[in-house]
């Protein structure tokens, strides 16, 4: 089998409008790249074309390989969890997690009104 085959069965099932399986652990290459191509990241492909007649096949291999990987759609973005909200930053510029601030509200207005008065 050809070393890249595995890339190509992964293209081809990210490119389908019905993907349900994408063969990632087919082969190692693919294993590894699995957030870069599948994940949310953006991922760039550059294709080495030469204007030699001698490598004319190769070329226009490389060439039909861009158009498939073209047809990936992926929704690159962050995700929510990792979001920063500008009231999570302490006065020194470190990041605090918000979970940690919605903690010391709770606790500072649960102490406050368990209180006898």
């Amino acid at each position: 089998p050809h070393p890249c085959a595995g890339l190509l069965r992964v293209v081809d099932a990210l490119s389908s409008p019905k993907r349900s399986f994408v063969p990632y652990r087919d082969s190692a290459l693919t294993h590894l790249l699995r957030d870069s191509l599948g994940g949310s990241g953006r991922t760039l492909f550059i294709i080495h074309c030469l204007p030699s007649e001698c490598f004319f096949d190769e070329t226009l291999s490389a060439l039909r390989f861009a158009e498939r990987v073209r047809k990936v759609q992926n929704e690159a973005g962050v995700p929510k969890e990792e979001l920063l909200d500008a009231e999570a930053l302490s006065d020194d510029g470190r990041v605090i997690p918000a979970s940690i601030d919605r903690q010391e509200e709770e606790n500072a207005s649960g102490a406050s009104s368990s209180r006898p008065a």
